[in-house]
C-alpha cells in the first residue's frame, strides 16, 4: 500500500497534472498526453459499457484469448511415409 502512495505523484508528474507544487507543467507537445489518454481510456470505457449492455456475448467471447486450452499431445515425430516394416520380410 505504501508502494502506490509513493507512486501517486510519479503519476500524476507523468500525465502532466501539476497537482503538487512541485510537480511542472510538461511543455506544449507532451502536455497534451495526458489528456489524450484519459479521453482515450473514457472512450474505452464508454465503449465497455455498450458492448455489456447490447452484445454481452461479444464480451464474454474475449475469454478465449486469455483462457488456455488444452495443450495438444506431443508425440516422437512424424509417422514413417511407407509406414512399420514388415516382420516377414
Amino acid at each position: 500500500m505504501l508502494g502506490i502512495v509513493a507512486f501517486i505523484p510519479a503519476f500524476f508528474a507523468g500525465a502532466g497534472l501539476p497537482v503538487f507544487s512541485f510537480i511542472t507543467a510538461l511543455p506544449t507537445p507532451l502536455s497534451y498526453a495526458g489528456p489524450a489518454v484519459g479521453i482515450w481510456v473514457l472512450l474505452g470505457l464508454i465503449y465497455l459499457g455498450y458492448l455489456y449492455a447490447r452484445h454481452p456475448e461479444r464480451v464474454a467471447e474475449t475469454r478465449r484469448i486469455f483462457i488456455e486450452d488444452e495443450p495438444l499431445p506431443v508425440s516422437a515425430g512424424p509417422e514413417p511415409a511407407g509406414g512399420a516394416p514388415d516382420k516377414d520380410s
